[in-house]
Protein backbone atom coordinates (compact mmCIF):
# COMPACT_ATOMS: atom_id res chain seq x y z
CA UNK A 1 0.00 0.00 0.00
CA UNK A 2 2.84 2.37 0.82
CA UNK A 3 4.40 1.64 -2.60
CA UNK A 4 1.14 2.41 -4.40
CA UNK A 5 0.73 5.62 -2.43
CA UNK A 6 4.36 6.62 -3.17
CA UNK A 7 3.84 5.92 -6.90
CA UNK A 8 0.63 7.94 -6.81
CA UNK A 9 2.46 10.91 -5.22
CA UNK A 10 5.26 10.66 -7.81
CA UNK A 11 2.75 10.50 -10.68
CA UNK A 12 0.79 13.49 -9.40
CA UNK A 13 4.02 15.45 -8.89
CA UNK A 14 5.20 14.59 -12.43
CA UNK A 15 1.88 15.59 -14.00
CA UNK A 16 1.89 18.85 -12.03
CA UNK A 17 5.42 19.58 -13.23
CA UNK A 18 4.43 18.87 -16.86
CA UNK A 19 1.41 21.16 -16.55
CA UNK A 20 3.51 23.97 -15.09
CA UNK A 21 6.12 23.54 -17.84
CA UNK A 22 3.45 23.72 -20.57
CA UNK A 23 1.93 26.83 -19.03
CA UNK A 24 5.36 28.46 -18.89
CA UNK A 25 5.98 27.64 -22.57
CA UNK A 26 2.65 29.18 -23.54
CA UNK A 27 3.49 32.38 -21.68
CA UNK A 28 6.84 32.65 -23.50
CA UNK A 29 5.19 33.05 -26.90
CA UNK A 30 7.08 35.64 -28.86
CA UNK A 31 5.13 38.76 -29.67
CA UNK A 32 4.77 39.32 -33.41
CA UNK A 33 7.25 41.77 -34.88
CA UNK A 34 5.91 45.18 -35.67
CA UNK A 35 5.44 45.78 -39.35
CA UNK A 36 7.95 48.22 -40.78
CA UNK A 37 6.13 51.17 -42.30
CA UNK A 38 7.90 52.72 -45.26
CA UNK A 39 6.59 55.89 -46.91
CA UNK A 40 6.17 55.75 -50.68
CA UNK A 41 5.55 59.47 -51.14
CA UNK A 42 6.17 62.42 -48.82
CA UNK A 43 4.83 65.89 -49.58
CA UNK A 44 6.51 68.81 -47.82
CA UNK A 45 5.35 72.41 -47.53
CA UNK A 46 8.64 74.29 -47.21
CA UNK A 47 7.20 77.83 -47.11
CA UNK A 48 4.12 77.11 -44.94
CA UNK A 49 1.57 78.29 -47.52
CA UNK A 50 -0.51 75.13 -47.23
CA UNK A 51 0.65 73.65 -50.57
CA UNK A 52 3.37 71.04 -51.02
CA UNK A 53 6.54 72.50 -52.55
CA UNK A 54 8.61 69.32 -52.47
CA UNK A 55 7.56 65.75 -53.20
CA UNK A 56 9.87 62.88 -52.27
CA UNK A 57 9.25 59.40 -53.71
CA UNK A 58 10.60 56.19 -52.17
CA UNK A 59 10.80 52.57 -53.29
CA UNK A 60 9.37 49.63 -51.36
CA UNK A 61 12.58 49.32 -49.29
CA UNK A 62 12.48 52.96 -48.23
CA UNK A 63 15.27 54.21 -50.52
CA UNK A 64 14.65 57.57 -52.16
CA UNK A 65 13.97 57.39 -55.92
CA UNK A 66 13.14 60.98 -56.87
CA UNK A 67 12.40 64.49 -55.67
CA UNK A 68 10.26 67.10 -57.40
CA UNK A 69 10.47 70.66 -56.10
CA UNK A 70 8.91 74.05 -56.68
CA UNK A 71 11.78 76.27 -55.56
CA UNK A 72 10.29 79.57 -56.76
CA UNK A 73 6.91 78.85 -55.08
CA UNK A 74 4.77 79.58 -58.14
CA UNK A 75 2.87 76.27 -57.98
CA UNK A 76 4.83 74.56 -60.79
CA UNK A 77 7.61 72.02 -60.36
CA UNK A 78 10.93 73.42 -61.55
CA UNK A 79 13.54 71.00 -60.14
CA UNK A 80 13.76 67.22 -60.45
CA UNK A 81 16.29 64.93 -58.78
CA UNK A 82 16.57 61.25 -59.72
CA UNK A 83 18.16 58.59 -57.55
CA UNK A 84 19.26 55.03 -58.15
CA UNK A 85 19.99 52.87 -55.10
CA UNK A 86 19.63 56.05 -53.01
CA UNK A 87 22.46 57.78 -54.94
CA UNK A 88 21.81 60.93 -56.95
CA UNK A 89 22.29 60.08 -60.63
CA UNK A 90 20.61 62.97 -62.47
CA UNK A 91 19.22 66.44 -61.83
CA UNK A 92 17.06 68.58 -64.09
CA UNK A 93 15.77 72.13 -63.90
CA UNK A 94 13.25 74.34 -65.67
CA UNK A 95 15.10 77.62 -66.04
CA UNK A 96 12.65 79.52 -68.27
CA UNK A 97 9.41 78.79 -66.37
CA UNK A 98 7.58 76.79 -69.05
CA UNK A 99 7.21 73.70 -66.82
CA UNK A 100 9.61 71.61 -68.93
CA UNK A 101 13.08 70.44 -68.06
CA UNK A 102 15.69 72.39 -70.02
CA UNK A 103 18.89 71.95 -68.00
CA UNK A 104 20.30 68.56 -66.95
CA UNK A 105 23.20 67.36 -64.86
CA UNK A 106 24.23 63.71 -64.81
CA UNK A 107 26.36 62.42 -61.94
Amino acid sequence: MKKVFALFIIAVSFLSFVGIAQAARQQKKVAPQKERIVPRKVEIDTNADGKPDRIENYDIDGAITSIEADTDYNGTTNEWLYYEKAKLIKAAKDTNGDGKQDTWITY
